[in-house]
């Protein structure tokens, strides 16, 4: 579908001069899985409320269950998930972002790679490690991956008749999803960029459009590249992922700058007595990480995407996400206004009721926004009474079903409890360990943890060693929480970005 050309920002890239469309988009990853399923009518819901809120980029897997299914053998039905997806983002004016791997296991883990690799002449490399590491050392296990890349970008689209690399629709390419080298020594960090650097230009040289090519990181700062900016990393043990945005950001490959924003990456810090930041210590530092990488992915002469943001109902109410949602998405408004690089976010996870999640990220967005407007274009000034940094205003205190919803959602996805086993409601009779695990001032969630796979010893460790002597530049009170709350109080969150879209389109 052709674009207006009033609606795009010319930034000028290292090495070419590419358009770019500011636009408001969505995270919607199992849609390729439904539609294998058969499920059709849920993506093309869950599409159609996405266009109706002004949503123009969506993002989701192109690697699955049997996508591979072992080196070279693909899913044919998956395949065809994932085509009846993005020809049905284009017939909507919509484009994709294509996440072609996971640094989690879920799907299509590096351990699969690995797995594979092993079971080729010669087996195991007599030096691997067993754990990720192997996964960006190995000359084998790189290969396999590459020539998946190779499969999937040359792919037919069985409903467009166009190849993935040379589709429009396609928006964006990430080689894979938040590759970290969590606790990594020097040379294994050195492994690890070398991977990115050389599938982020493979990928790029099998690209026949305008497509990004991207590598899916989440926005922390190295020690060892960027040891100055390691006060602006949500905690300590976040220099220890083995992920340098501003070193990978840099690749000449990769065409964005991309980012992850959640509260659920704050760590327990020093300055705050050890406890992880309040909801209303987070939005300053949210709000402040916007600017910084806006201004850094400028420095690079790139754009800044925000992939992914969102706020969980396990620990927080639905007016708590809808100023999470005003914050960000204004902004994006405000870059586009200031002709910044700040082009793009996208929310996780966009989802139609009955969707079966329990990570109390998803927003149903079938709902019709209302029209009604907040002022995102005009965001309430600082507070004038603003208290030292880190200071913070009281959190009102959660209705009943909020409390029981919260319940609900926690003990679902640990597992500790069955539904029926659940209290009638969620105060002090609820067993003390579900009670437990909801304070928010100290739990982590099980997706959040690393598998010894996946160096969780090591990167626990390093985040040990380095928690005494991190210090956390505490933002001042920019964001006037209380004003946003009484701006998001009448509208639904689907209204929020029905604005935005509406402000973006403008």
């Amino acid at each position: 579908m052709a674009l207006s050309l009033s609606s795009f920002i010319i930034i000028v890239m290292i090495g070419r001069a590419a358009a770019y469309e500011y636009c408001v988009g969505a995270n919607a990853y199992w849609m390729p899985s439904a539609a294998t399923a058969g499920d059709t009518g849920s993506v093309d819901v869950v599409l159609d409320s996405l266009q109706r809120i002004g949503a123009r980029l969506v993002r989701t897997w192109a690697f699955n269950h049997n996508m591979p299914a072992a080196p070279g053998s693909y899913s044919e039905s998956e395949l065809r998930g994932l085509d009846y997806v993005v020809q049905g983002a284009e017939r909507r004016g919509m484009r994709v972002i294509l996440a072609l791997g996971n640094f989690w296991a879920a799907y299509k883990g590096p351990e699969d790679w690995m797995a594979w690799a092993r079971g080729g002449p010669g087996g195991a490399n007599s030096s691997w490690t067993g754990d990720v590491v192997d996964f960006y050392r190995d000359p084998s296990v790189r290969q396999l991956y590459k020539d998946h890349v190779a499969f999937m970008l040359g792919r037919t689209n069985t409903l467009s008749g166009r190849t993935y690399s040379s589709d429009p629709t396609v928006y964006g390419f990430d080689v894979i999803n938040e590759p970290r080298c969590p606790g990594c020594a020097p040379g294994d960090l050195a492994a690890h960029l070398d991977w990115l650097s050389d599938v982020t230009s493979f990928t790029r040289g099998l690209v026949k459009s305008g497509a990004l090519v991207l590598a899916g990181t989440e926005g922390f700062f190295s020690p060892e590249a960027s040891g100055h900016l390691l006060s602006e990393n949500p905690g300590a043990g976040a220099g220890c992922e083995g992920e340098d945005v501003m070193q990978i950001s840099q690749l000449g490959a990769v065409g964005a700058m991309t980012t992850h924003m959640y509260w659920r990456q704050m760590e327990q810090m020093a300055v705050l007595g050890w406890r992880k930041p309040t909801f209303d210590e987070f939005l300053p530092y949210l709000d402040r990480k916007l600017q910084l990488y806006n201004d850094l992915a400028a420095g690079m002469g790139k754009p800044l995407i925000v992939e992914e943001y969102g706020t969980t109902q396990r620990f927080f109410d639905e007016e708590q996400r809808k100023v999470t949602f005003a914050i960000v998405l204004s902004r994006l408004v405000q870059s586009k206004r200031e002709g910044k690089g700040f082009v793009a976010a996208l929310f996780w996870n966009a989802a139609q009721p009955g969707t079966a999640s329990t990570d109390g990220y998803d927003v149903q967005v079938t709902k019709s926004p209302s029209g009604v407007t907040i002022g995102l274009g005009n965001a309430p000034p600082p507070p004038s009474s603003a208290g030292p940094a880190g200071a913070v205003s009281p959190q009102p205190p959660l209705s009943p079903s909020a409390q029981y919803r919260r319940l609900l959602l926690r003990a679902a996805d640990d597992g500790a409890l069955s539904l029926q086993d659940l209290p009638g409601s969620a105060g002090s009779s609820s067993p003390e360990g579900v009670a437990r695990r909801l304070s928010q001032g100290v739990v982590t969630s099980s997706e959040d943890e690393l598998d010894a796979f996946r160096r969780g010893p090591a990167r626990a460790a390093c985040a040990n060693a380095a928690a005494s002597d991190w210090s956390f530049i505490e933002p001042p009170q920019t964001v006037d929480v209380a004003a946003w709350r009484a701006r998001v109080a009448p509208v639904d969150v689907v209204d929020i970005i029905a604005e935005a879209a509406a402000l973006l389109a403008m």
